[in-house]
């Protein structure tokens, strides 16, 4: 029965696969966003970027537009167990809320909720990654 109890290798791979899927899940935000965001220059759509404590996709360089900048970058998480979707345009808060003169063209909260819907069915993949790694 040396072979029956994998409890030590399954607890090591908790953490890895959680880390995989709030990656995939913070992936999956952005190119939600980027899909679904309204386009002018189609600056603000590719201003979507991930962070985690080993990915970092914030653009580089600068938007094109005067009148607009990118956000900071958020902080890197302390842990891998943590990702963050977001978006470094300036002004894209207001397609997405609306305002006075525009009606919302919301893409980014739909892209969460969008995701919201695959993140339960990444963790239901458990089961088939300690089979994989174990």
């Amino acid at each position: 029965m040396a072979g029956f109890n994998h409890f030590n290798a399954i607890a090591n791979l908790i953490t890895p696969f959680c880390s995989e899927v709030v990656t995939e899940t913070a992936q999956e935000i952005v190119t939600e966003y980027e899909n679904t965001a309204p386009r002018d220059t189609g600056e603000m759509a590719d201003s979507g970027y991930i962070v985690t404590s080993k990915v970092d996709t914030y653009p580089a360089g600068a938007p094109t537009r005067t009148d607009a900048y990118f956000l900071p970058k958020v902080d890197t998480p302390e842990d891998d167990t943590t990702a963050y979707a977001a978006i470094a345009m300036s002004y894209a808060v207001y397609p997405e809320l609306g305002t006075v003169h525009q009606s919302p063209q919301p893409a980014f909260y739909p892209a969460v909720m969008h995701a919201d819907d695959t993140f339960e069915d990444r963790l239901n993949g458990f089961e088939d990654y300690l089979k994989r790694n174990i």
